[in-house]
């Protein structure tokens, strides 16, 4: 009975020890590279590389040999956004309590308001009001009340920059223009310009997006995601 009690125990710690390491293992998987292909022209296609820095919070976004946006942080939250490799911020966020509270870009500061309720962020200088769904960017309405802008997403199903630290990724990702790519939860439709794409996403064994079609009435756009560890 020992003998058989101290296998058990073995083959307890030796499972649970499989399972702490598969969990690390899910957990340290961060976007690499993204590859666009547009169906109608396939010259446009292009990889977009993602760099990190050591508390793994997005560095840089890499395409053409190009930086298209680099981030500075304050903890988890973006403090500024530049869009090229000059490194000159185009944009500088404040916080209140963790909560965006304003921002500012080009020497001129605005106020932002935020509805704890709807989630939501008044920019009163952009005539638009942003919400947020979960991390990630949700939609964004005019003045009007109109919808300009507005992504929808399964909750149970990772997105590619799903282990990427921060409550507030979109600022990250809406500032930078890569919100219609990349998110902490799976895209289901992207609505932009007035155009629909639906969403049909490929899944890795660990749940990480790998795949995703965007498709409306006359484009297919088709992103296809590498992952690492950091």
């Amino acid at each position: 009975m020992k003998k058989f009690l101290a296998l058990f125990a073995a083959l307890t710690l030796a499972a649970c020890s499989g399972d702490d390491d598969n969990n690390e293992v899910k957990q340290n998987k961060f976007l690499s590279t993204i590859t666009t292909s547009y169906a109608d022209s396939p010259e446009d296609g292009e990889v977009i590389t993602f760099l990190y820095d050591d508390q793994k919070h997005v560095k840089s976004v890499v395409a053409s040999d190009e930086i298209i946006a680099s981030f500075t942080y304050q903890g988890d939250n973006v403090a500024s956004i530049a869009g090229d490799d000059s490194g000159e911020a185009q944009y500088n966020f404040t916080y209140t309590n963790g909560i965006l509270s304003g921002y500012s870009a080009y020497g001129e500061s605005y106020p932002i308001l935020h509805d704890a309720q709807a989630n939501s962020y008044n920019f009163g200088d952009l005539a638009a009001v942003l919400y947020v769904s979960g991390r990630d960017f949700g939609k964004a309405l005019n003045s009007d009340g109109s919808t300009f802008t507005e992504i929808t997403y399964d909750a149970g199903k990772k997105g590619a920059l799903y282990n990427v630290p921060g409550n507030n990724l979109f600022v990250m990702t809406f500032f930078s223009q890569l919100y219609p790519f990349v998110s902490s939860q799976a895209m289901t439709s992207v609505t932009e310009g007035g155009y629909k794409y639906t969403a049909s996403n490929t899944y890795d064994n660990d749940g990480y997006v790998t795949g995703m079609v965007l498709k409306s009435e006359s484009q297919e756009i088709t992103l296809t995601y590498t992952y690492k560890a950091l």
